[in-house]
C-alpha cells in the first residue's frame, strides 16, 4: 500500500472517529476569518449544510449574546498562557427552532502570532442540553423536597406537641380514677377486676400512643440533625444504659469491661444501644431467664457491635420487614411495641453511614450487629 493510500486510510479513520465521538467539530482560521467544520457541527444547531467553509461570523451569531464576549475574552487570556493543554467552556447557541441549547465545547489553540493571540483554533462540541434540563429539573426537585421535609419536621414537632398534652391527661386520670376507686376494687362487688383492667388497658394504650408520638418525631430529625463529635468511653456510656435497663426490666447484661474510649456522635449511639438492648429484654419470652450480652470488634474503618440474645427468635423471612417502620412481630394491641425503635435504629446507623442486620432463627436468640464508622461526616 502507498504512503498515499495509507494517509487516506488514516484520515478516513480520523474523520470517523471525529464524527461519531462528538456532536461536531471546528478549525477556526482566524488570519482568514474562515471555520471549517463538521457537517455534524451544523446540525447540532438544526441547520442543513454541505459547505465546509464558513465565516466565522456564521458561527459566532448563533451563540447567546451574553456568551460570546466571555468566550472571545477567555480565548485570549487563556491564548497568552501559550498551553498546549486543552480547555472547557459551556456556551448556549440559538437554534434554527428558535430555543437555546447548551453545548460543551473542548477548546485546543494549535498556532500563536508574536503577540501571543491565537491564529488557528480547534474544537468539538457537545449538545449537554438534555443534561442541563435535568440537573435544573434536579435542584428544583431537590428544593423542593428540603421544603417537604421541613415543613414535615414543623408539622411532627406541632403534632406531637398538641398530641402529647391530651394523651398524658388520659394517663394521669386513668392514675387519679385508680386511686379514687381504691376501696371500689378493695371490696367484694361484683365487675372489679374488669373496670381495673379496662383502666389499665386504657392507661397503657395511652402510654404506647405517647411512646410512638415520641419515637415518629425522633425519626423525623435524623435527617436534619447536626452530629456533635466527642471522646466517649465506651464503658461509662454501657454503665449508664446497665443501669437505666435494669431499674426497667430487672435484669443486666454482659459487656467487656475493656473498652475503648472512641471519638463519635455520644447520644445517636446511646440511642441505638438503648433502643437494641431494650428489645432484647422487652421481647424475651420469659424475662426472668433473660439474657443479653454486648460484643465489640474494631476494623480499620469502623467499629462492630454484636448484640446477642437467648430469647425465642425471629424467623429468616421477617429479618428485613422489622426495620419497617410500624412492622412488628408482636400484636398490635401490645403495649410493648410501637414498630418505631428498630427504624429508628436503622435510620440513624445509616445516617452516620453504617449498617445494621440481625442473624436469627426461632428459638436460637438473636444477635444484632451493626458497623458504626470512626469517621463521621455531616
Amino acid at each position: 500500500m502507498s504512503d498515499k493510500k495509507i494517509l487516506e486510510k488514516q484520515s478516513d479513520i480520523f474523520s470517523f472517529i471525529l464524527e461519531e465521538a462528538n456532536d461536531g467539530w471546528w478549525d477556526w482560521q482566524l488570519r482568514e476569518e474562515s471555520i471549517n467544520t463538521s457537517e455534524k457541527f451544523w446540525k447540532t444547531f438544526g441547520i442543513e449544510t454541505q459547505e465546509k467553509k464558513h465565516h466565522s461570523s456564521d458561527w459566532q451569531k448563533l451563540i447567546h449574546p451574553d456568551d460570546l464576549k466571555s468566550t472571545i475574552d477567555y480565548l485570549h487570556k487563556y491564548s497568552r498562557k501559550r498551553s498546549s493543554n486543552p480547555y472547557r467552556q459551556e456556551l448556549r447557541y440559538k437554534h434554527s427552532k428558535g430555543h437555546w441549547i447548551t453545548v460543551m465545547c473542548t477548546i485546543k489553540i494549535l498556532e500563536w502570532d508574536k503577540q501571543d493571540m491565537p491564529l488557528r483554533v480547534l474544537g468539538i462540541h457537545y449538545d449537554i442540553s438534555s443534561l442541563r434540563a435535568k440537573v435544573v429539573e434536579l435542584k428544583k426537585n431537590n428544593q423542593k423536597l428540603i421544603s417537604s421535609n421541613d415543613a414535615l419536621e414543623k408539622f411532627a414537632h406541632i403534632t406531637s406537641h398538641d398530641l402529647k398534652a391530651p394523651l398524658r391527661g388520659i394517663i394521669n386520670i386513668c392514675h387519679f380514677m385508680k386511686e379514687d376507686l381504691e376501696a371500689f376494687f378493695n371490696s367484694n362487688i361484683s365487675g372489679k377486676k374488669e373496670v381495673k383492667d379496662h383502666l389499665d388497658r386504657l392507661g397503657d394504650q395511652a402510654k404506647k400512643m405517647e411512646s410512638l408520638i415520641r419515637g415518629i418525631l425522633d425519626y423525623s430529625k435524623i435527617d436534619t440533625m447536626e452530629f456533635i463529635i466527642e471522646e466517649v468511653n465506651l464503658n461509662q456510656l454501657l454503665e449508664a444504659l446497665y443501669d437505666e435497663q435494669f431499674t426497667v426490666f430487672g435484669r443486666k447484661f454482659e459487656y467487656q469491661n475493656n473498652l475503648p474510649i472512641i471519638k463519635t456522635d455520644k447520644i445517636r449511639l446511646g440511642q441505638v444501644f438503648s433502643n437494641l438492648i431494650s428489645n432484647a429484654f422487652k421481647y424475651h419470652d420469659n424475662i426472668q431467664e433473660a439474657k443479653v450480652e454486648i460484643k465489640f470488634q474494631e476494623n480499620e474503618e469502623e467499629y462492630l457491635f454484636c448484640i446477642k440474645d437467648n430469647g425465642p427468635g425471629i424467623d429468616e423471612k421477617f429479618h428485613k420487614k422489622i426495620f419497617d417502620m410500624f412492622q412488628t412481630l408482636q400484636s398490635k394491641d401490645s403495649f410493648s411495641s410501637t414498630g418505631v425503635g428498630l427504624t429508628l435504629v436503622k435510620r440513624i446507623i445509616s445516617r452516620v453511614g453504617g449498617r445494621i442486620w440481625v442473624e436469627s432463627s426461632m428459638g436460637e436468640g438473636c444477635r444484632f450487629f451493626f458497623e458504626w464508622p470512626k469517621k463521621i461526616e455531616s
